[in-house]
């Protein structure tokens, strides 16, 4: 439910209880009122009866007293009228057909007096007994009571109207606070500003503006941490174009140096020489390797790298990259298991790209793990799974995911952390994903 709903329904209550009540109130007011009304009036019919009865009475004459009585059918209240001389005698009675309340409450019995003696005294000649009915007075109650209802009917739809009115002058100001939020966390800070409530109650006020000036402060900071950005992105893609250059320019010169050095170990050396330079060649090639990674690396980020799918048998494609790390393995002592499947079967992929990628994971076992390594694929979840596992401690569980970070070795002295970046941004170039286990590596590439 909406606030403005809920502020409507909490006032339209609170002005209904309270009409409620005072309708209650007037009603037992007014029953009670009724009621002594009733009991006046009683008293008011007998006493003009009994002035008016008095010469009759005084003088035994009945046909008199009963025209009088007749005449009191005009009072719409009166149910029964009986008159008696100081004897006891009846002179007069009339029933007019009125429901009479039943009981002493109402009846009233009023004396008859005669003309003052010398001493000032009235002497009592007859009684007035007169019973009351309800009936005009119920109808006027019920009048009465009709009013008090269409009085609190329109106290409590008046109320309606104000909690109405309020509840929509103290929600709107909230929701355009809130279509402000929402605005906020999409970053439209200048159409959160011209939305904000200038009107309503003075706390409303007081929350707007108070509202305005942090979207404002909030506003010149992102500013401010954008032109920063900005900034940076510029300073990076500087640093990237540099390094790259660097990196591209480094790659022939070194090439160059490994053929120089091949052709040296060739010649005539000494043995300490032959075997000085051999090693320098091969520091340089690491070196080469590295250069090369790093460009390919920077390409797949670039997205100027796309993987150019076509069939591979993958128990070829297994076996090419073993070949790749045959002599490493050898000269570690490692044993290198392929697990190919039984017929040949033809995966789409990029050849080049998984070529390496198996390449890099085959290295890296051999480099850090511990023999025997094998490496396999499998058909899984609509896709190729490759998978490369040795038998060392493999990755720790919080290293899981860095380890596939740029320069984020598994640990000190164990390499440049560049392998396992290519390896994910190749899977990431299929549509696929690499992930570690323990010393269990595994690209899935979708079918």
């Amino acid at each position: 439910m909406s606030l403005s709903a809920r502020l409507v329904l909490f006032g339209f209550a609170l002005v209904l209880c309270t009409s409620a009540a005072i309708g209650w109130g007037l009603t037992q007011a007014a029953t009670h009122d009724l009621q002594v009304n009733l009991e006046a009036r009683g008293l008011a019919v007998a006493r003009g009866l009994a002035v008016r009865l008095a010469e009759p009475v005084l003088a035994g004459d009945e046909d008199g007293a009963q025209r009088i009585v007749d005449a009191v059918w005009e009072e719409d209240d009166v149910a029964r009228v009986t008159v008696i001389d100081d004897l006891g005698r009846l002179l007069a009675r009339r029933d007019f057909g009125l429901p009479a309340f039943e009981g002493d409450a109402a009846r009233v019995v009023y004396p008859v007096t005669g003309p003052p003696d010398d001493e000032g005294m009235k002497a009592t000649v007859g009684l007035v007994r007169l019973r009351l009915s309800p009936q005009g007075l119920n109808a006027r109650r019920a009048r009465y009571l009709g009013r008090i209802v269409r009085i609190s009917a329109a106290v409590a739809v008046g109320g309606l109207l104000v909690a109405l009115a309020v509840g929509l002058a103290l929600a709107r100001p909230l929701r355009r606070l809130q279509q402000t939020t929402g605005e906020l966390r999409e970053g439209r800070y200048g159409d959160a500003l011209g939305d904000l409530p200038q009107g309503g109650p003075r706390e409303v006020r007081a929350l707007g503006q108070a509202f305005q000036q942090a979207v404002a402060a909030i506003a010149e900071r992102e500013a401010a941490l954008r032109a920063t950005n900005a900034q940076l992105r510029e300073t990076e893609a500087a640093r990237d174009a540099m390094t790259h250059m660097v990196i591209h320019d480094l790659k022939g010169p070194i090439g160059n140096v490994v053929t120089l050095l091949s052709v040296l170990e060739m010649g005539s050396l000494e043995a300490e020489d032959q075997a000085l330079v051999g090693e320098v060649r091969q520091r340089c090639v690491a070196l080469l390797r590295t250069i090369e990674q790093q460009l390919d690396l920077a390409r797949l980020s670039a997205g100027g790298v796309t993987a150019q799918r076509a069939p591979v048998e993958v128990g070829e494609l297994l076996l090419a990259a073993v070949a790749q790390v045959r002599a490493l393995a050898d000269a570690q002592g490692f044993a290198v298991q392929v697990q190919v499947p039984d017929e040949p079967v033809e995966a789409l992929v990029d050849r080049g790209l998984m070529e390496r990628v198996l390449v890099n994971l085959l290295v890296n076992a051999v480099r850090h793990g511990a023999s025997p390594v094998a490496v396999g694929v499998a058909a899984e979840a609509g896709g190729w799974a490759f998978h490369v596992e040795d038998a060392g401690p493999g990755v720790p569980a919080d290293r899981a995911e860095a380890i596939f970070e740029r320069f984020n070795a598994a640990g000190p002295g164990r390499g440049t952390g560049l392998g396992l970046a290519l390896v994910r941004l190749a899977a990431e170039a299929h549509g696929g994903t690499a992930t570690v286990e323990g010393a269990r590596f595994r690209v899935w590439v979708p079918a």
